[in-house]
């Protein structure tokens, strides 16, 4: 009798590499088989660069310096930092690259691509005026500076040195190093898309085509009474005020023109610089009027109207945050023979994965979005497990196969560290959930494996048979 054909051995690295994505996926064969998915770490992080260069050395040596897939998701300064100066761009510069896959958002022949693009720079240029005029007017802390700085925005206000270089830079660069090898094939991939790999297949979930489905972050109201958001305050975003309303470009460019050049603003602001009037600090030590009313209501200074314009730059910082989260690139890897699925789906947040629904496979017209997820064995944590980049009736109450294992990309006291309040980092109720489902098989890059306890008496072994840790990575072997 025939043997039957089984799957290649694979093995899934985590680099711990703090709050980042940076995941290498090996199937053994003849020749393995090295796909990368991400590489990139949070500026700020421990001994970030040291940290980086540990793992992009293990990388080069598991990988002998050859990657038949270079992924890169989206342009966030934690998926793309380790192609910079000082960190991994040596080994990318001398590294045989195979293929490499991008979302079809960086096309540049097409036209909605370009269009997003130019908007978010656009947006990005605007953010830097207004963070540099407020920043020569004496107004510090107008938006988390990590969020300012993983968009490419500004310059750290608090020291006024450049935060490096910026993602864009860094995944320009990868992508011109590809684009000029006439070894690499570059591919532009689309929801529906489909890359044969030996023993499996790749298939492209998003990001979707749709500009209101890119947009939409959250799930809303609506996403809260059905249960499929894991937040209990989700608000709708509209990204729209950012990247196609007037609104905001003149909102920010009113409040760098009113720093920068008070005459063409006289008569029109009632406390700015030059002949169009006194600045409110001004007035409030020389009108009698207003020092006795600022007097009195000290305690209620946040009233106070000169800042408000600024209170739009952080707002906006994080609409663009997330907007550029939701061009991640989500994939899914299927196992030829077993049919069992790794899904990475990168920072993709509620309208990417709500329109996986919608997506159809050319090459596969059978296959759909949820039974890809009913068989997934391997869940990547979307956004180093934060709440609105897992959905729960559209996505994780979709993984039902009894193997399934999650990989978080974390470092929660990082993250619970950063001003002012933390980020919610892992995001509890997710982290709970996740517990329940994979009987407690979840795999984190700050602690490493769970404790054996935790994980439910009937796979405990064999999990752990299937587990590595090392100071560089996490590995998870199927």
């Amino acid at each position: 009798m025939a043997k039957k054909p089984s799957d290649p051995a694979v093995h899934v690295r985590m680099y711990r590499v703090g709050l980042g994505d940076c995941f290498l996926v090996t199937l053994d064969g003849a020749s393995p088989f090295h796909m990368l998915i991400d590489c990139g770490m949070w500026e700020g992080s421990a001994a970030a660069k040291a940290r980086m260069k540990q793992c992009v050395a293990d990388i080069a040596k598991v990988t002998g310096g050859r990657l038949d897939i270079l992924v890169v998701t989206h342009e966030h300064w934690d998926h793309v930092s380790g192609f910079s100066t000082g960190q991994g761009r040596d080994f990318f510069d001398r590294a045989t690259i195979g293929r490499l896959l991008v979302a079809w958002t960086e096309d540049p022949g097409n036209d909605d691509a370009r269009a997003i693009r130019n908007s978010t720079a656009a947006l990005r240029m605007s953010l830097t005026r207004a963070l540099r005029a407020a920043e020569q007017t004496g107004l510090r802390g107008l938006a988390d500076e990590q969020v300012l700085h993983i968009n490419g925005v500004g310059k750290n206000l608090g020291t006024g040195a450049v935060l490096g270089a910026s993602p864009s830079d860094s995944f320009d660069w990868i992508k011109s190093r590809c684009n000029a090898s006439p070894t690499t094939e570059v591919i532009y991939a689309a929801p529906g898309k489909s890359v044969a790999i030996p023993g499996a297949r790749i298939h492209v979930l998003g990001p979707p085509q749709r500009l209101a489905a890119l947009r939409k972050n959250d799930g809303g109201a609506a996403g809260r009474t059905s249960g499929e958001s894991y937040f209990d305050a989700d608000s709708p975003d509209a990204l729209a005020e950012a990247l196609d309303n007037g609104v905001t470009e003149a909102l920010l460019f009113a409040a760098s023109g009113r720093m920068h050049r008070p005459s063409a603003y006289k008569g029109r602001w009632p406390f700015t610089h030059g002949d169009g009037g006194a600045d409110l600090a001004t007035a409030r030590r020389t009108d009698p009027f207003l020092s006795a009313i600022h007097a009195r209501h000290r305690e209620e200074a946040w009233r106070s109207i000169d800042r408000d314009w600024a209170a739009s730059v952080s707002s906006i910082a994080l609409r663009l945050d997330r907007f550029t989260n939701n061009t991640s690139l989500a994939l899914a890897i299927e196992l030829e023979h077993s049919g069992r699925v790794l899904l990475f789906p990168a920072d993709a947040q509620f309208g990417n994965w709500s329109s996986w629904n919608d997506v159809v496979f050319p090459e596969h017209p059978d296959l759909t979005a949820s039974d890809l997820l009913r068989r997934t064995v391997l869940y990547k944590v979307g956004h180093h497990g934060s709440h609105n980049a897992t959905l729960r009736r559209r996505g994780i109450d979709l993984m039902t196969s009894p193997d399934l294992v999650a990989m978080i990309p974390v470092d929660e006291a990082f993250a619970r560290s950063q001003p002012p309040n933390g980020w919610n980092m892992p995001y509890p109720a997710l982290l709970q959930d996740l517990r329940t489902r994979t009987r407690g098989r979840i795999l984190r890059a700050d602690t490493g494996a769970p404790p054996p306890s935790s994980v439910d008496a009937a796979v405990r072994r064999r999990f752990s048979r299937a587990v590595k840790v090392t100071p560089a990575c996490v590995k998870y072997s199927l």
